[in-house]
């Protein structure tokens, strides 16, 4: 650790545990691949007051989907896919996607949907096909393997006409099956042997194991009032089955081992061990903003002023409307129980922080965060 004076960050992390009411929480922060600070408090299950520790293990939700579009641009580095080409070259039963928007008849797409569709959320499958009739886990029923999972949604319509407009959803399961398809290989098999073996990150996985037994933060929900409660689902939702590997949603990690991922996405793709998870030019790409002017109006719905949307990933524009301290060019993402990574290039500077409560105000928390962060650091 260094000289910062971090006292702000853990009295900002007190504050969200003693007003903000979220039960636990846990943070750290490297610049360059030197940790500088780490601080957690709280409960990861307060009924059973058992507190955050050092082997308190998070599900990531969405904040998993910066380390499954970092394997699968691997998968491109190799030439095993193409960002360009359709989803229907690897997976054909998506080769005439129908439209549903509500405005026409249904239709077939004038366009295809890409492979980096499924990255930038413009191919129009919504999250909404998880929670609703044609819920894809109910129509396959357990175990849910990924790739037939994932076939399934040939068979619903997409929102809208592929890359015009951004829906936040499916796209980065659906990166997950592309994955197996092309290496034969479960997305969870892949994930260890490409991201978590190499980087050192033992206690990141998929799907709960009896490793985790007494070591997974509980999952708990803000109510209308403001206050927390045990959530009414404990378990992960956006898993459907045992078999079923979800690339934007299934992770399992802590702080001590996603630190070891944002270190290298912020030192443009390599590792302090010197593990070349990405190529720099990829790397670059992947938090270039991608979003087309119409598509950029579909990200609003995020909530992310002063941001667009990369390779998976949000990517900092404006400064000046996020009233963030970071950078332009500054990305990563977030998770719905309260995740939130940061990865800094220009700078050098990484952040990683977990909770587990769902609906608590992440967009202000987040920004609380980052910003007081940064102030430490001297911005």
């Amino acid at each position: 650790m260094t000289n910062y004076d971090f006292s702000p960050v853990k009295e900002l992390m007190q504050d969200f545990t003693e007003r903000r009411e979220i039960p636990g929480v846990d943070i750290t922060v490297s610049v360059g691949y030197t940790p500088v600070y780490r601080y957690m408090t709280g409960f990861a299950d307060r009924e059973a007051c058992r507190r955050i520790d050092e082997n308190t293990r998070f599900f990531l939700f969405s904040a998993s989907k910066p380390i499954t579009c970092a394997s699968v641009l691997r998968l491109v580095e190799r030439g095993l896919i193409d960002l360009k080409a359709p989803l229907a070259a690897y997976m054909p039963e998506f080769a005439h996607p129908i439209i549903e928007d509500g405005k026409s008849k249904p239709h077939e797409a004038n366009n295809p949907i890409t492979v980096r569709d499924l990255f930038c959320m413009t191919n129009g499958y919504s999250y909404e096909y998880l929670f609703c009739d044609s819920n894809i886990g109910i129509r396959q029923g357990l175990p849910c393997p990924t790739v037939a999972t994932v076939r399934q949604l040939a068979e619903l319509p997409i929102r809208f006409e592929p890359h015009t407009n951004f829906a936040y959803g499916l796209g980065h399961d659906m990166l997950a099956a592309l994955a197996e398809v092309v290496t034969g290989k479960k997305f969870r098999d892949y994930l260890k042997e490409e991201v978590f073996e190499p980087l050192g990150m033992e206690n990141s996985h998929m799907h709960v194991t009896s490793e985790d037994f007494g070591k997974l933060a509980k999952l708990y929900e803000m109510n209308g009032k403001g206050k927390t409660q045990p959530a009414a689902n404990p378990n992960n939702p956006f898993i459907l089955g045992e078999e079923y590997d979800s690339g934007g949603a299934g992770i399992i990690s802590c702080p001590a081992d996603y630190i070891k991922f944002a270190t290298a996405m912020t030192n443009l793709g390599t590792s302090a061990d010197g593990y070349a998870l990405l190529k720099p030019e990829t790397v670059e790409l992947m938090r270039k903003p991608h979003l087309k002017a119409d598509e950029q109006e579909g990200f609003k719905a995020c909530n992310l002023p002063g941001y667009s949307y990369g390779l998976g990933v949000r990517t900092h524009i404006k400064p000046a409307e996020s009233g963030r301290l970071s950078p332009v060019g500054e990305f990563g993402w977030d998770g719905a129980a309260g995740a939130f990574v940061s990865f800094d290039p220009q700078n050098k500077i990484s952040i990683v922080y977990m909770q587990s409560v769902y609906n608590t105000p992440h967009a202000v928390n987040h920004k609380d965060l980052i910003n007081t962060v940064y102030r430490c650091l001297g911005f």
